[in-house]
């Protein structure tokens, strides 16, 4: 997502947590290469899908992954954290 590209990815556990299929994303089955080979010839090929993956991607990322996020994320888990220690 960060590159601005379309994301072709299995439905692994970690994508298919973070991926929405033809949202951000195209998922495809574990082992599927048929349906890989489709979902990046769709991604290619697909000037419209790709348009949408693309800018539904930037905003996954922006929600869940920029630095300010993850930055934020981090302070309240380390505080947590001490809050934790310092409790316990």
């Amino acid at each position: 997502w960060y590159a601005g590209i379309p994301l072709v990815a299995t439905r692994a556990d970690g994508a298919k947590h973070y991926v929405t299929d033809r949202k951000d994303g195209l998922l495809v089955d574990i082992d599927d290469r048929d349906g890989l080979v489709a979902a990046l010839k769709s991604a290619l090929e697909n000037k419209s899908l790709r348009k949408q993956l693309i800018k539904g991607g930037q905003a996954t990322y922006d929600e869940l992954f920029s630095r300010d996020v993850v930055v934020s994320q981090l302070i309240t888990s380390y505080q947590d954290m001490i809050r934790r220690y310092r409790d316990g």
